[in-house]
């Protein structure tokens, strides 16, 4: 998969339809993945949310509109996508700092979101560690939620650790697992997340805070995933102090820039829409965490 240019191609796109319905199925099928990987490589890419980018870019062009004396303010906010002018003025305030009709006044100032486009860029070359593993399949149990494919959505797994020690669950969860880790990797915890491992729909995706399930295993106080054999590629956080749980989630978000940005524009590797993994280590004070990503290698080759 080229990524860079299906992500321009997918830009091109929403370019064409941003005084128009733009449909999340339509922009996967450009850049041939999921909704979910969709929004997870914008935003790590671009830097902001992609409803963001386009209502944005909406904004932008609604002022052009609105400024130049070619449409009414009803008629532009119905154009790009608002129910009310009620909500359009809301919104286009908040970004331009002056109401839609204030915009159309002579010499007032309004603020332009210019379109991107995605490139490989050189920032200093420095060295990305991965490895490629085949994990075999595996049953895992814990604690799920469905989260839905929103910038919203994309928090709730950091607020489920959270309240996962809060309530005690982790507590439960840690007993059930024993020693027993995903990895031969020493400093390996036996606590781990899984986001995806119910498959992604078009509004929602799964996440679950887990451990490998034991031999014998009959209690439903914890939901139950099979997780199926898989070649992942695996990349790793810098370390971190293990009493400072604010690092964690910092420390993800850089592996999954990187990830987005640097690995796969880069290798000729797919990623595919299976389970993804955040398996973590501690060793005395230090911490670190390992993203595995669910590949496929283009080249016909062994992964």
């Amino acid at each position: 998969m080229n990524n860079l240019g299906n992500l321009n191609a997918a830009l091109g796109y929403i370019e064409s339809k941003l005084d128009a319905e733009i449909h999340m199925q339509d922009i996967a099928r450009i850049m041939c993945c999921s909704s979910y990987n969709v929004q997870r490589m914008f935003s790590f890419l671009a830097g902001v949310p992609l409803s963001e980018y386009i209502r944005n870019r909406r904004l932008t062009l609604a002022a052009m509109e609105l400024q130049q004396g070619l449409i009414q303010v009803n008629d532009v906010s119905v154009k790009y996508g608002y129910n009310s002018p009620t909500a359009f003025t809301r919104a286009f305030t908040a970004f331009h700092g002056i109401t839609p009709n204030e915009a159309k006044q002579q010499g007032a100032t309004l603020k332009v979101y210019p379109r991107m486009t995605f490139s490989v860029s050189i920032t200093g070359g420095t060295e990305l560690n991965y490895r490629i593993e085949k994990i075999p399949a595996f049953k895992a149990v814990g604690i799920e939620i469905a989260s839905p494919l929103n910038e919203e959505g994309f928090q709730m797994p950091v607020k489920l650790w959270q309240e996962s020690f809060q309530n005690g669950k982790m507590d439960e969860l840690c007993a059930l697992a024993g020693e027993r880790t995903i990895t031969t990797k020493p400093y390996a915890l036996p606590i781990y997340g899984i986001a995806n491992h119910r498959g992604i729909d078009e509004e929602h995706f799964s996440y679950l805070i887990a451990c490998m399930e034991p031999e014998n295993h009959e209690s439903t106080a914890f939901c139950a995933a099979d997780i199926p054999e898989q070649t992942y590629v695996i990349l790793q956080s810098g370390l971190y102090a293990a009493d400072d749980r604010s690092a964690i989630q910092k420390q993800v978000n850089g592996i999954q820039r990187r990830f987005y940005g640097e690995w796969l524009p880069t290798v000729s590797y797919e990623k595919e829409d299976g389970p993804e993994l955040e398996v973590y280590y501690q060793d005395g004070r230090s911490a670190w965490v390992e993203m595995w990503y669910p590949i496929r290698n283009l080249t016909g080759g062994k992964s």
